[in-house]
């Protein structure tokens, strides 16, 4: 088993678990996405200064597995906000949203993925066949 450092990019922190067992290979990856909070936009809103507001600390944690298989055989599976955390409030009250702020964050809540994949090759004669 092979496992590589934790890395940064910009606002995003991941560690991967790698294990190449023959026949088959699998990936674990968990990720972490953070924003640091803010002074809110307050007086850009109209809101009155009985409610000002400073936004808080927003992080995310996503979890993803990939399993290679026999015969080009992929299943990867994914789950985002695996915490299933809320978008912390804020004052903004334009744009797309209210109440959480767009560009920071999402309100949707944790979410699924998966998919198969196969590795196809055309036989001989002509014919489609997992390879």
């Amino acid at each position: 088993m092979r496992e590589s450092a934790g890395r940064c990019f910009g606002r995003i922190a991941s560690a991967r678990c790698q294990s190449q067992s023959v026949p088959v290979a699998t990936t674990a990856q968990i990720a972490n996405r953070f924003e640091a909070g803010y002074d809110d936009c307050n007086a850009q809103c109209a809101v009155s200064p009985a409610y000002y507001d400073r936004v808080g600390a927003y992080s995310i944690w996503d979890l993803i597995g990939i399993w290679h298989g026999p015969k080009g055989v992929t299943i990867a599976a994914r789950i985002r906000n695996l915490l299933d955390t809320n978008p912390p409030f804020t004052n903004k009250n334009t744009g797309l949203a209210t109440g959480y702020d767009e560009r920071y964050t999402n309100p949707i809540g944790r979410e699924f993925s998966h998919a198969l994949l196969a590795a196809v090759a055309r036989g001989t004669s002509g014919e489609l066949a997992v390879a």
